[in-house]
């Protein structure tokens, strides 16, 4: 029987989804990566002292996760187009894998991942080779396919843990999902369960460019130098920045952050979908749709997926069970 495994690799956090003794397993870890000193000696080597899991790619061995920042290491991460093709992204593939104990070379596999939507005509070929080629070791036979991001949020919201259609109308309905990441939101339409490529974007904006805001807002109405990213994510959660001892509200300048990028958010969301009044869904996930869902609700009518943040992992996993029966009868490649 086939291994199915949902991968969503995302800027700021990694998703894994995978079933397990008939039930659904998860995990995530930051999306850093860092060189490790010493030379690979082959293998998959665990430091008995700090267990630090030790990446090879090539004669050089990587760090992931937050042992990049207890090392205080320098991430190699890249942002940008040419992401899928760095060091780093092999290594996050390498360790989804290897971190969750999900290797095994008696199994053929198949892997389901997701890009931004921008990206899905002129990079899908080359992430299959990519992920083909950073874990094919660990197992037998492999297949990889590749989604919009969006399409794996909308597949956990209507299919149940079984795959299968929790809605027999479903398949009548035109959706619309919104899938707000760390540095993109991606839109996409479905209309008899596929995308229509019309009505689809990549908007280079996310949850990182409101922790950007904030963190300048701080910095001028506070009169402080620097911050760290890990305490202004803190302050969208708490709506609280302690300062020199001193615990302040800072509820109204989030707010207004949070309110400013909706406002952005429907921007794009009307050049995409219109007034949405024709859409029998609209569907909002990733991890920026907690913070926002409540100013958007006034405008649009949303649906939010439950555990938003795996939305798509799980979206993964479920849409490639569906596959892994075409898979399993199959000696040839998932057909397109």
């Amino acid at each position: 029987m086939t291994k199915v495994i949902g991968i969503d690799i995302g800027y700021g956090q990694t998703k894994v989804a995978w079933q397990e003794n008939g039930a659904i397993r998860k995990a995530s870890f930051p999306s850093l990566v860092g060189a490790y000193v010493e030379a690979a000696t082959g293998g998959i080597i665990s430091d008995s002292d700090a267990a630090v899991v030790k990446i090879p790619v090539g004669d050089d061995l990587y760090i992931v996760g937050d042992e990049v920042s207890h090392q205080q290491k320098t991430p190699l991460n890249y942002r940008g187009k040419d992401w899928i093709n760095s060091i780093a992204y092999k290594v996050l593939c390498k360790y989804a894998i290897v971190s969750n104990r999900l290797a095994d070379r008696y199994s053929d596999v198949l892997i389901v991942t997701g890009l931004p939507v921008n990206y899905v005509k002129t990079d899908t070929a080359a992430v299959e080779d990519i992920i083909r080629g950073a874990v094919a070791e660990y197992f037998g036979n492999m297949y990889v396919w590749v989604v919009p991001q969006p399409y794996g949020s909308f597949c956990h919201l209507m299919f149940n843990d079984n795959a299968f259609l929790r809605d027999p109308n479903i398949p009548k309905e035109l959706i619309g999902v919104l899938d707000i990441g760390y540095y993109t939101s991606d839109f996409i339409t479905i209309k008899n369960m596929r995308v229509v490529e019309s009505k689809m974007d990549s908007y280079e904006h996310g949850v990182s460019t409101i922790l950007a805001q904030l963190r300048k807002d701080y910095m001028h109405k506070y009169q402080i130098t620097s911050i760290s990213p890990s305490l202004v994510e803190q302050t969208v959660l708490t709506r609280q920045l302690k300062i020199h001892g001193e615990v302040n509200d800072v509820s109204n300048i989030v707010n207004q952050r949070l309110q400013n990028f909706a406002k952005e958010i429907l921007g794009h969301a009307k050049n995409i979908w219109g007034d949405a009044h024709a859409y029998d869904r609209l569907i909002i996930s990733g991890g920026g749709a907690a913070l926002v869902e409540n100013f958007l609700a006034d405008h649009m009518r949303l649906t939010v997926c439950d555990d938003a943040r795996f939305a798509n992992a799980l979206g993964y996993l479920k849409y490639g069970v569906r596959l892994a029966s075409t898979v399993d009868q199959k000696t040839a490649a998932c057909p397109k």
